[in-house]
């Protein structure tokens, strides 16, 4: 499946597509069905696992026994990989180095290893930071791998390759847009990221500046780029139309914040989106 030019030839097609349908199919479905209630399990346990293991004797019971399913799934699912990289063949350095160039047996390992690691810590500790970080990245890894076991399908598969491709593709444009995210935020931080001081109040030539000058003092930095983190975030958010104006009118440059804004949008949003654009439209 990693290797699309094996099967050129129609014969190659054919023999791959008897042997899918006759052994392949019902294995891949069987596989799908106990991922899906993984899944399910990881999901009832990250929305109802706190409220039941300080509930009642049943409810308690009700919770554990819900982890314990998942430890079981993702346990036989481990030693699904363990087989798998045992049949790689030759030397085991050769193993090991096939097994892991391949970016869906990263996602696994990483996935159950993080799952087991959420689960020791709710055992551990029921309200546990670390388990709760642990599982978010767990609960994105999971349903990210549903994608894997949906590329066999027909209606599924091409759309599934082609969303591949075109990330694949999109990597240089990435890297540019990155480039000019992070000049902006730079932009934006060296204005808004800084709190005024007394002395600039004071030297205002006009009452009403000064007054002005002296809310802005107390208010501090402006919010959204208070950090150098806080700018690239709002930097991208101003990508997708997640802007406020009344924040740049308020910082201690407006014309200049709304100059920047406006570059932000044209180059941003109209012309590297309509590039982004035309990158999938050649697929």
């Amino acid at each position: 499946l990693n290797s699309p030019a094996l099967f050129d030839t129609a014969s190659m097609a054919a023999a791959v597509e008897v042997h899918w349908q006759l052994y392949g199919r019902s294995g891949h479905i069987r596989s799908l069905g106990l991922y899906i209630l993984l899944i399910s399990d990881f999901v009832v346990c990250t929305i109802w696992f706190h409220a039941l293991s300080f509930g009642t004797l049943a409810e308690r019971i009700t919770a554990w026994a819900l982890q314990a399913i998942k430890l079981v799934l993702a346990l036989w699912f481990l030693r699904k990989e363990l087989r798998q990289l045992q049949s790689q063949g030759g030397p085991l350095k050769e193993q090991i180095q096939e097994y892991f160039t391949d970016p869906w047996n990263l996602l696994d390992l990483s996935a159950y290893a993080l799952l087991f690691i959420g689960v020791a810590a709710q055992v551990s500790t029921r309200k546990s930071l670390l388990a709760d970080c642990t599982n978010s990245i767990v609960a994105l890894l999971l349903w990210f791998k549903l994608l894997y076991f949906m590329r066999p399908f027909r209606s599924t598969g091409p759309l599934i390759n082609t969303i591949f491709e075109i990330m694949a593709d999109m990597r240089t444009f990435l890297v540019i847009l990155l480039v000019v995210v992070v000049g902006f935020a730079n932009a934006f931080y060296a204005i808004l990221g800084r709190a005024l001081t007394e002395q600039e109040c004071d030297e205002k030539s006009t009452s009403t500046a000064r007054a002005s000058c002296y809310e802005k003092l107390a208010a501090g930095p402006s919010p959204s780029f208070s950090s150098p983190w806080k700018a690239v975030r709002s930097s991208l958010s101003y990508m997708l139309g997640g802007y406020d104006l009344d924040e740049l009118d308020a910082g201690s440059a407006p014309v200049l914040l709304s100059l920047l804004w406006l570059a932000c949008m044209l180059l941003v949003t109209i012309i590297l989106l309509n590039v982004l654009i035309a990158i999938i439209s050649e697929r």
